[in-house]
């Protein structure tokens, strides 16, 4: 009778273990689960990752991916684009946009910290992972600080991601191709520094980035790679400066953007501090 006791209390412990570890692993990003039926198993030429965070206060835009992106972009034959998006009062939703601009569920994540590396590191690898491709071009949408980072989340106090922050969750991921920030600062030279093995090419502005600098820019840059899938990193980090420049957008004659060869910066940076 005592073995039988020592057993079950054995079985109750063990049961209650993996309760406990469930529930923990479950809340690392307060992901929920829904919906992942949209998978495109072939790969692909290219797979742009949106990571819209526009989880803060006078942002401007209730849900930037209706109000911005998508009547610009669109998945085709070479290239998916795979979105997630988390706004102040609303949960946060992973989605792919189909050939009819159409806003796909993949999944619903609940309250989410986009300022949180984990966050960054888990949208890439699920992009990775369900919609393989050939290449990758990464979005960053938010505030920018420059060497201070980006993506700010009011909801969770968090006041970015840190470059280290980036860095950890590239790593983790492989890196991308192409990573294209809309957000202001962030063509510093000690950004890209962080990134220089993490990503080939690395887009942004050294100015402020204002919101309308980036009408048409995701449109042009959907159709550029639809139709020149085979176009190197380096052509298409320049067509996208040369799209921001092509748009006639409020501030256009500010524009600072610029695309850098990431794994060159190494070589500037020691040029800068030999004595």
């Amino acid at each position: 009778m005592k073995k039988l006791n020592i057993r079950i209390f054995k079985v109750i412990f063990l049961i209650f273990f993996l309760l406990c570890a469930m529930t923990v692993s479950s809340q690392v990003l307060n992901i929920k689960f829904q919906k992942n039926n949209v998978k495109s198993l072939e790969s692909k030429p290219w797979t742009t990752l949106y990571y819209i965070d526009n989880d803060y206060e006078n942002s401007g835009y209730s849900d930037p991916i209706e109000q911005l992106f998508i009547d610009e972009i669109s998945s085709n034959d070479n290239v998916n684009v795979v979105m997630i998006q988390d706004s102040i009062d609303t949960p946060a939703f992973l989605y792919y946009i189909d050939a009819d601009h159409n806003k796909l569920l993949l999944e619903e994540l609940g309250e989410i910290n986009m300022g949180d590396y984990q966050t960054l590191s888990y949208f890439i690898n699920y992009g990775k992972q369900n919609y393989p491709a050939d290449r990758y071009l990464l979005w960053v949408y938010n505030h920018g600080g420059g060497w201070k980072g980006a993506c700010m989340d009011d909801t969770n106090n968090d006041p970015l991601l840190t470059m280290d922050d980036f860095q950890k969750a590239l790593l983790e991921t492989g890196g991308v191709d192409i990573i294209s920030f809309f957000a202001c600062l962030m063509s510093s030279l000690e950004s890209v520094y962080e990134l220089r093995d993490l990503v080939d090419v690395y887009v942004g502005s050294e100015d402020l980035a204002y919101i309308s600098w980036w009408d048409g820019i995701c449109g042009d840059t959907n159709k550029l790679i639809a139709e020149s899938p085979d176009l190197s990193n380096e052509e298409i980090g320049k067509k996208i400066v040369d799209f921001y420049e092509a748009h006639p957008n409020q501030f256009s004659n500010m524009l600072t953007a610029s695309a850098i060869k990431a794994d060159k910066i190494p070589v500037l940076v020691n040029a800068i501090v030999m004595i």
